[in-house]
């Protein structure tokens, strides 16, 4: 599932992807906003690897 690549394209205002800086927190931010509409701000902070797993696939199918 995991593919050894790198993450630093998407991270911080120094980086670009597409032409757009900070995409990785930006999508993260919007993984947090679907998981609130599900859980607590303390649950969301506490799932597990696993339940963030199935959250995702949920958020994000293939």
């Amino acid at each position: 599932m995991y593919r050894n690549e790198s993450t630093q394209d998407f991270f911080g205002d120094w980086c670009s992807f597409h032409g757009y800086s900070d995409t990785g927190y930006f999508l993260g931010c919007r993984f947090v906003r679907y998981l609130l509409n599900i859980y607590t701000l303390k649950e969301d902070a506490s799932l597990s690897k696993t339940d963030l797993m199935e959250n995702f696939q949920k958020f994000w199918p293939n």
